[in-house]
């Protein structure tokens, strides 16, 4: 079963009113996680059990999703059945969340447009619609890109480098993780009622 997430404007503060904790990876995260062989595997499979128990919502842009794939296949050496199996498995873990909406002309202008002043706009393609994307539905973004760290940092606080063990900010995230958690409540005190209305069934439908 593949759920998506929404990122229409006017339905951005239903979908995280009822959603709960938002964390999008970008393709070095993923990549990593879903790679054992990535030299940040171990620092990301740490990073995404210390903030499973909180149930977070896993976002993957159609972009993170099309990148990881095709590093599987190239840098994985991995056929693209093997890949898939390899995505499916790892993700299936998470409630993940896949974009819902196709990349046009529009949104990209847009994007541009609202962000010339800012030092976003001067990442790599695919980097600047993974931030601008995290910065859209207020998601905790997850990186082991340094620079797209550096760029990102001063305009969405909620960006967490994860790329080296000695200057991970794996404290930072939980930190944030527990404070939009319910009132900062940790996973083993919250009562049956809280637990059950944080699993909500998400407004996001199952794809046909």
């Amino acid at each position: 079963m593949i759920l998506l997430y929404l990122m229409d404007e006017d339905k951005k503060e239903e979908q995280k009113e009822e959603s709960g904790i938002y964390i999008l990876l970008d393709t070095s995260v993923l990549f990593a996680y879903v790679h054992e062989k990535d030299a940040h595997h171990l620092s990301v499979e740490s990073a995404l059990g210390a903030i499973k128990p909180y149930k977070p919502r896993i976002c993957i842009p159609s972009v993170v999703l099309l990148e990881t794939m095709g590093k599987l296949i190239r840098e994985g050496k991995k056929s693209v059945a093997q890949a898939k199996k390899i995505l499916e498995d790892k993700l299936k873990e998470f409630d993940t969340r896949f974009e819902h909406r196709s990349i046009n002309h529009k949104i990209i202008l847009d994007r541009y447009k609202g962000y010339s002043k800012s030092d976003v706009s001067k990442l790599k393609a695919i980097d600047f619609y993974i931030v601008v994307e995290a910065i859209s539905i207020s998601a905790c973004l997850l990186t082991c890109d340094k620079e797209m760290y550096e760029k990102t940092k001063s305009k969405h606080k909620k960006i967490f480098y994860l790329g080296d063990n000695t200057k991970t900010q794996l404290p930072k995230l939980i930190k944030e993780v527990e404070k939009e958690f319910h009132g900062i409540k940790k996973p083993s005190i919250i009562k049956k009622s809280e637990n059950e209305k944080i699993n909500q069934p998400p407004i996001s439908q199952p794809a046909q």
